[in-house]
């Protein structure tokens, strides 16, 4: 973990790579872990990029993030299948 989360404060290709990992990384770990390190360093990296790219990969792996966190964010999640069911 160490590494994703110094990955995730790196340059664009370093986070992006570590953003697509994150979300495959957060099926394994518990829920205070995504909760108060994980979650909390993606937004970080969404809030603070200009690049798209990397807004595109921060956006997948929220989509990842959600399953594990639906308890903590209901509307979000009911938001999301309203916007993919219509597809």
């Amino acid at each position: 973990m160490p590494l994703v989360y110094n990955a995730l404060g790196a340059g664009t290709f370093l986070q992006e790579k570590a953003l697509k990992i994150s979300g495959e990384l957060a099926e394994h770990l518990d829920f205070n872990t995504v909760k108060s390190a994980l979650f909390p360093k993606v937004a970080n990296v969404f809030t603070h990029t200009t690049t798209l790219g990397t807004k595109v990969a921060t956006l997948e792996c929220f989509l990842q993030l959600v399953p594990k966190l639906d308890n903590v964010f209901p509307l979000f999640v009911m938001m999301l299948k309203v916007v993919y069911h219509d597809r």
